[in-house]
């Protein structure tokens, strides 16, 4: 056995107690792609087997962190040294003597390790202990406690005892800082000026801010001025992730960010918001100009209805080259919303760059058809889209509309290097499409790089027969799932299934050596 991983409190705090449940994988929830690269009691394994699997395994054990624990651990004073320290309540001579053992005890083992972390979420609960620690790390003052650190989740738990805190853990390679806007109540609002001009000063390579709201639902406070204060102090990040209220002055500041690559705006008010402070619906009184997003390519937000993102374009003045779009709209648009919308898009997103576009709503009824004009086929309404001819990905889930074959030929010769179509959540209640299997020839003509179809049909007749490619086409070898969502009557026995597999496989003969097989899912009703 090695020695340094012969540490009962390490080898607990983590194997153990960082992935205490099968739930564990929801604590990573805003963690990059790449910070949980692999299990650790998994490396812990690993590394007890070989001598020559022992950094590689430390590395992994501790690239990632979901509590400060670990870390105080060692370099907490022993029980003997400072008796006081077991205390539920400690005096500031506690904290003195605290941060004298710490200044005094050889801080080598904890070097070792803490050069390992790059991904850290602070997630522990009230503690008197632990706040203590907080504090007589401040008064040493040894920064950076985490040289190589790359993401810090500052959690609302600890946050809300240690706020004023937070520079300690932060330094140069900080690129993501994730903020809990819950622990900024406005009486804390001018002391946070300061920590985030410190931490502004000790971060120059960070780059994304995320500021969440999580008990918005449960308190129903928004903190919308802190999130405006944050913004502010962070003017040169390149992505801003935004999950609180936001108001017109905070969207003044987002839009006058030079660097802002990319902006996601999804909160989403409850129907008990009685606050009286209604948001801005997505900086509707920006004046328009040409520096408003300049460097804007990728943009998600939440909207009441597409008309809000309709009066939000005017703003950009100039087309904006945009690489992806992402809207989510509480109530499913109306016919002629969808028709202004798709033709006011052209005019402010560069149909040159746009690779990316999805469109969908929160699961609802269709609205009633005394209140709207009658749906339209999307072929017709979608037309205005068609000149967005670099489109890789798009989603469409919205109700007021008919999908016809039309729609589909149409897509796959303006879009030849579509990747993924999406025209079905099965949440909703939509029209009855129009659309059938023969629908799809045009698709397997003209799309080769297809991965994935979701896609309304009439029903699943099969005889439609089997087309031959054309003279110089190719088959889409990317294709990885099919499926149709059928609205017409569902298949009345196993043969019928099976025939409509072996038309599938027929149709897109790439099946034939894939293990995803196509797919069929029968909606009854209209």
């Amino acid at each position: 056995m090695h020695r340094c991983l012969q540490i009962p409190e390490i080898v607990y705090q983590i194997s153990n107690s960082l992935e205490p449940h099968a739930a564990a994988s929801l604590l990573y929830a805003n963690f990059p792609e790449d910070g949980v690269s692999v299990r650790k009691r998994d490396a812990l394994a690993l590394a007890l087997v070989s001598r020559q699997f022992r950094e590689p395994a430390l590395d992994a054990l501790w690239r990632s962190l979901l509590s400060m624990k670990p870390l105080f651990n060692l370099l907490k004073p022993p029980a003997d040294a400072i008796p006081s320290l077991e205390k539920a309540v400690h005096a500031f001579s506690d904290v003195f003597a605290c941060a004298e053992w710490m200044d005094n005890t050889d801080w080598t083992r904890y070097n070792y390790y803490a050069r390992r972390v790059r991904y850290i979420r602070s997630s522990e609960a009230k503690e008197a202990k632990i706040l203590l620690y907080y504090i007589a790390l401040s008064v040493r003052s040894r920064r950076p406690l985490l040289p190589n650190l790359r993401f810090l989740y500052w959690d609302y738990y600890v946050a809300h005892q240690a706020f004023h805190h937070l520079p300690l853990f932060v330094g140069p390679q900080l690129t993501t800082l994730v903020l809990d806007m819950d622990v900024m109540k406005w009486p804390h609002t001018p002391g946070a000026v300061s920590l985030f001009a410190n931490v502004r000063s000790l971060c120059p390579s960070l780059d994304n801010l995320v500021l969440l709201n999580r008990f918005y639902n449960e308190t129903g406070e928004n903190n919308g001025g802190a999130t405006e204060v944050a913004i502010t102090m962070f003017p040169r990040v390149k992505s801003v992730d935004i999950h609180c209220k936001i108001y017109e002055d905070t969207w003044a500041c987002l839009a006058r960010m030079p660097n802002l690559r990319s902006l996601k705006s999804t909160f989403v008010a409850g129907e008990d918001d009685d606050t009286g402070d209604e948001a801005d619906p997505i900086g509707i009184a920006l004046q328009p100009s040409r520096a408003n997003f300049a460097s804007l390519e990728h943009l998600t937000v939440v909207v009441k209805t597409i008309t809000d993102f309709v009066k939000f374009l005017p703003c950009l003045k100039f087309p904006r080259h945009l690489k992806s779009l992402d809207i989510r709209t509480v109530e499913c648009p109306s016919t002629a919303d969808i028709d202004l919308f798709t033709k006011m898009l052209p005019a402010y997103c560069s149909p040159v760059t746009l690779t990316s576009l999805s469109l969908t709503c929160a699961p609802a009824d269709p609205p009633h058809a005394a209140d709207f004009s009658p749906p339209l086929p999307a072929s017709k309404l979608f037309t205005p889209l068609l000149q967005y001819r670099a489109m890789r990905h798009f989603t469409m889930h919205w109700c007021e509309m008919i999908f016809d074959n039309a729609f589909l030929e149409k897509t796959a010769v303006a879009w030849p290097e579509l990747r993924s179509l999406d025209l079905c959540d099965m949440k909703h209640e939509f029209h009855f499409p129009i659309t059938t299997v023969s629908g799809l020839v045009p698709l397997r003509k003209y799309c080769h790089h297809l991965e994935s179809l979701l896609i309304p049909v009439t029903d699943l007749d099969c005889g439609t027969l089997v087309p031959d490619l054309p003279k110089g086409g190719r088959k889409a070898k990317g294709l990885r799932t099919v499926t149709l969502v059928s609205r017409g009557r569902p298949p009345r026995d196993p043969e019928d299934v099976g025939k409509i597999m072996r038309f599938m496989k027929d149709f897109f003969p790439g099946w034939t050596k894939r293990l995803s097989l196509p797919q069929v899912t029968v909606m009854t009703g209209s």
